[in-house]
C-alpha cells in the first residue's frame, strides 16, 4: 500500500507567477518528498491539499482474472493472457492508436 499527500501554492499576475508544492510519498520502500517551482504568465491565484492511496486488491484481481495466484507485477507487466471481460477495453484502444498513428 503507498500514501501521498501534498499542499500546493501558486498566484500569478500578469507577467509575474510563481507556484511551489510540496508533496511525501510513503510505501513499503520508504518514503520520499518532492518539491516542484515554476513560473508564469496569466491572472491565477490557486492553492490545493491533496492526497491518495494505492492499494493491491488481490482478491478482485484473482476473480477478474480467474487465477488465485495472480499477482500485481504480472499484470502490470502483461505476462497473462487478455481477460475476455476487458475484449471491449482493448478493441477500443487498438482502434484509438490507430488513429493516431495515422
Amino acid at each position: 500500500m503507498h500514501f501521498s499527500f501534498g499542499a500546493g501554492l501558486s498566484a500569478a499576475a500578469g507577467i509575474v507567477g510563481r507556484a511551489a508544492e510540496v508533496d511525501v510519498r510513503a510505501g513499503v520502500g520508504g518514503y520520499a518528498a518532492c518539491y516542484t517551482y515554476s513560473c508564469s504568465k496569466g491572472a491565477f491565484v490557486g492553492c490545493s491539499l491533496e492526497g491518495s492511496i494505492v492499494a493491491t486488491r488481490a482478491e478482485e484481481n484473482s476473480r477478474f482474472y480467474g487465477n488465485p495466484s495472480i499477482c500485481a507485477s504480472a499484470i502490470l507487466l502483461g505476462s497473462l493472457p487478455r481477460p475476455p471481460a476487458a475484449a471491449i477495453l482493448y478493441h477500443a484502444l487498438s482502434d484509438l492508436f490507430e488513429k493516431v498513428e495515422r
